[in-house]
């Protein structure tokens, strides 16, 4: 992700870790994908963000570990919301770096 995406000061490495972190539990089944959403996002574009980011980990079953939002904020020394921000972010980075892959792709051929 950070050689696709890259940080910047809108999305500061210290954000895309913990956003990938947090997009990482979410894949694993640890933490769902709706309590990670930020509060101002849509379910509609959270769910147009993250669709890309799982197509690739399907094959994972739901996690038996689960992981609480608050706690994960609380390790990190930063608030929940902050979390939130930071892992919308991250995907919609990702999301982003694959549709501009995507449309470079269709225009060399």
């Amino acid at each position: 992700l950070t050689r696709s995406v890259g940080m910047s000061s809108f999305l500061p490495a210290r954000a895309l870790a913990l956003g990938s972190c947090v997009l990482g539990f979410i894949i694993m089944g640890a933490l769902s994908a709706e309590q990670a959403r930020p509060k101002e996002v849509s379910s509609s574009l959270w769910d147009s963000v993250l669709v890309l980011w799982q197509s690739g980990h399907a094959k994972f079953s739901p996690s038996t570990l689960g992981v609480d939002l608050d706690s994960l904020a609380v390790a990190s020394c930063c608030s929940p919301s902050d979390l939130q921000v930071w892992a919308f972010r991250s995907a919609q980075g990702f999301h982003d770096t694959i549709q501009q892959g995507l449309r470079n792709a269709g225009n060399t051929r």
